[in-house]
């Protein structure tokens, strides 16, 4: 995972530099700044594996762990406070809790703050550490959690199709229940805050008026803030449940 991301940057960095309207530092910064935030997210992956021998509850902690992530940076940048337009926004101190706060603190077409990358680096070496020293004192294929024994005698309800699926896949369907409500609340959020930047923006004003209206400006920020909602939560989903399925045929559990 790190040599990826080091990689993808790289390329990336060495593509974009080549505009003139990004330059070089920018999209160095960029891209490391992006590195950086998949680095951290494989070190908290590293970190959760010691935890749970099943790899399907590692999944659905480290998803938890990226949209508890997700949700700090938007509120401490959702509640910012700005007056106009183009203003540099100083984000809350919870998006100073996210590694996807981190990288959007670096600003890297304004501000410039390569210092942000040494958190990235700070932040993944304490998860490795902590990862290590917990090897050290858990047993070889065990976990420091336990998994919990089942039941001696199967519920009829794994007799038929739609209850072995329930059963499979239960714990996954309510995570991301909870996980699409808690965008619900922040896609609420956002489109206050984005009416209230409309308002106060002359620009914004203006181009309501050439563009037919208010209606036409909500209705597709409406749109596409559905359509990125959607994405985030059902194709993960869907990724999660296959992953569960080959993981039962491969254990011989099916």
């Amino acid at each position: 995972a790190v040599a990826a991301n080091i990689i993808i940057a790289v390329v990336l960095s060495l593509v974009m530099a080549n505009y003139d309207y990004v330059g070089a530092e920018g999209a160095w910064l960029m891209n490391l700044a992006a590195c950086g935030v998949g680095i951290s997210f494989a070190a908290i992956t590293a970190l959760i594996v010691q935890f749970s021998e099943s790899t399907h509850t590692c999944n659905i902690v480290a998803g938890i762990a990226i949209g508890v992530s997700f949700v700090l940076r938007a509120l401490g940048d959702g509640f910012a406070p700005y007056a106009t337009v183009g203003e540099k926004v100083d984000s809350l101190w919870p998006s100073w809790l996210s590694p996807l706060g981190w990288g959007l603190q670096a600003y890297p077409f304004s501000r410039h703050n390569w210092w942000v990358l040494g958190i990235f680096v700070v932040f993944s070496l304490f998860c490795v550490a902590l990862s290590y020293a917990i090897i050290k004192r858990r047993d070889l294929g065990a976990a420091l959690i336990s998994e919990k024994q089942g039941r001696e005698r199967a519920s009829k309800l794994l007799l038929s199709p739609l209850g072995l699926a329930w059963r499979l896949q239960k714990n996954t369907l309510f995570v991301w229940v909870v996980i699409m409500i808690c965008f619900g609340v922040l896609y609420g959020i956002m489109v206050d805050q984005f009416k209230e930047l409309i308002f106060n923006s002359d620009f914004w004003m203006q181009y309501m008026g050439l563009s037919g209206g208010q209606t036409n400006v909500f209705a597709a920020f409406n749109g596409t803030m559905t359509g990125l909602m959607m994405a985030c939560c059902l194709v993960p989903f869907v990724v999660q449940i296959l992953q569960k399925l080959r993981t039962e045929e491969t254990s011989n559990f099916l």
